[in-house]
């Protein structure tokens, strides 16, 4: 059954307020907030955190199943370097999948707290790049520009051909979004003025 924005907006607001109790700056992050700005419901949450970075994986479960909440089944975990997704994120440490009220979840393990302050900056599409913390969805000046004129670009560590970009261009180039650069980005906004 699929969930509207708002229920999606409360299972999140569930999730991130208990992970907040071992990693108070965990965000939600990518594809929600994009599709909730541009009104359109999910097709998960990736909730991106950090814990001890030397803390071991069966340490990192044990404190995630004390905070989480009750009914949050655990499906699967992975090292980093198992998801092409997430090929480019140097900091990626592991990656958890969870149902959660029907509505599928990844958290997404970061080394450390300024990793998670870097993770919407890392995203691999311009498209991406926005943020959500409860009060509302924050974006970035790479996203608004997107959105502006239509023209989506990489971070500098992906191609075109890589999954996730590819992924970003078959769902969005069907709404009129071109592959472009940041430089051409700019230039189509510019001559709208």
């Amino acid at each position: 059954m699929s969930k509207t924005i708002e229920e999606q907006k409360e299972i999140a607001e569930d999730v991130l307020t208990q992970l907040e109790i071992i990693c108070p700056h965990a965000i939600l992050a990518g594809g929600a907030p994009r599709d909730w700005y541009m009104g359109t419901p999910a097709n998960d949450l990736d909730i991106y955190f950090s814990l001890d970075p030397d803390s071991k994986a069966a340490s990192n479960r044990s404190q995630l199943k004390k905070v989480l909440p009750e009914g949050m089944v655990l499906q699967k975990e992975h090292a980093s370097n198992r998801n092409p997704m997430y090929k480019h994120m140097k900091a990626l440490r592991r990656i958890y999948y969870y149902t959660y009220r029907g509505m599928d979840v990844q958290l997404i393990q970061l080394d450390q707290l300024r990793d998670v302050f870097g993770a919407v900056d890392n995203m691999s599409c311009s498209i991406c790049k926005a943020w959500w913390k409860k009060k509302g969805v924050v974006t970035t000046y790479d996203f608004r520009l997107t959105l502006k004129s239509e023209h989506m670009f990489l971070n500098d560590a992906y191609k075109w051909g890589d999954y996730h970009p590819q992924k970003m261009e078959e769902r969005f180039k069907k709404a009129g979004y071109r592959l472009s650069t940041k430089k051409r980005a700019e230039d189509a906004v510019l001559s709208l003025i």
